[in-house]
């Protein structure tokens, strides 16, 4: 009679974790329901349809037409669902992943104060974000949108869905392209941002390349290039 929240990026990553649940769970005769609560990923989900060709269509078509995914993209649905006591379990893939905005934050305020629910988290969470919180701060009391929950659900996190670029990785991108005179290093937190900053500018320079590379702090919000 518990939900299981999953906050995920609508692109890509909510797909694939359709995809993973279908195969998993396809053949299960157990009474549980798969909802996908967001307006842009279910977008998505349909613009999927028309650009996938011939046996990744076919199954994309095949996991939509799931009878066990529930497909929400209003306030009104949501809170419908939600608002449900009829002991049925759910798996909810919500937006965003962040959990700054989005359906998401609705789910978790219903759900965190009961511990046998569960908040799952699949991708990276950016710090000082509200995923960021629900998973690491020693305050069990967390405010979102005016409401203050009390973390007593599970928290899974799974790093192996990252798909963040690495320092070299990024390092190698810059040495491959087209610069011209600034880097601005705008995504990420602080101490990885300066780190990323002193490593790429001293590999820059042994390929011959002079660029300015500027660390964007907390709250700058417009640059002149």
């Amino acid at each position: 009679k518990s939900k299981c929240l999953i906050p995920s990026f609508s692109f890509s990553r909510s797909q694939t974790l359709m995809c993973m649940i279908y195969e998993h769970f396809k053949d299960s005769k157990d009474n549980f329901q798969i909802i996908v609560d967001s307006r842009l990923t279910n977008e998505i989900n349909s613009a999927y349809r028309e650009v996938l060709k011939d046996e990744e269509r076919e199954y994309w078509n095949e996991v939509m037409a799931w009878e066990r995914f529930k497909y929400l993209s209003s306030y009104k649905e949501s809170i419908e669902v939600i608002s449900k006591n009829d002991g049925i379990p759910r798996i909810i893939i919500s937006s965003s992943g962040f959990m700054e905005a989005g359906h998401v934050r609705l789910w978790a305020s219903n759900l965190m104060s009961n511990k046998n629910n569960t908040i799952c988290f699949v991708g990276y969470s950016g710090v000082g974000t509200l995923a960021d919180k629900i998973q690491n701060s020693k305050d069990p009391n967390i405010t979102i949108d005016g409401v203050n929950c009390i973390r007593r659900c599970e928290i899974k996190t799974y790093h192996t869905f990252s798909s963040h670029i690495q320092q070299n990785e990024i390092i190698n991108y810059f040495k491959q392209i087209s610069i011209g005179s600034k880097i601005l290093l705008h995504h990420g937190n602080t101490d990885a941002k300066h780190e990323l900053k002193d490593t790429a500018t001293k590999e820059l320079k042994k390929i011959g390349k002079s660029v300015k590379i500027v660390v964007v702090e907390k709250g700058c919000d417009t640059f002149t290039i």
